[in-house]
């Protein structure tokens, strides 16, 4: 809860050790993958977003947090490619 919080108010670096950590507690809780991914994406680091969004697919290939959150890192990721 910390750590989504941390993501709202926009601390990102400050949120991803207690996200990290819910990933440890329970790894196979998609949500924990996905808020985690977030402290990448919203700094640009698409890279790191996709592979952690990639381990939240293996855990549940179904789930439309990880599925939303995978689309529009691709999108925001090619367009910033496009930009280079």
């Amino acid at each position: 809860q910390i750590g989504f919080e941390l993501i709202y108010l926009e601390q990102d670096e400050e949120a991803r050790p207690y996200l990290e950590k819910a990933t440890l507690i329970s790894p196979d809780e998609p949500t924990h993958w996905v808020n985690l991914s977030l402290t990448y994406s919203n700094n640009k680091q698409f890279e790191e977003a996709l592979e952690i969004l990639n381990k939240s697919l293996e855990i549940n290939p179904n789930y439309a947090g990880t599925l939303a959150a995978k689309a529009k890192c691709l999108y925001h990721f090619g367009t910033l490619i496009q930009m280079e």
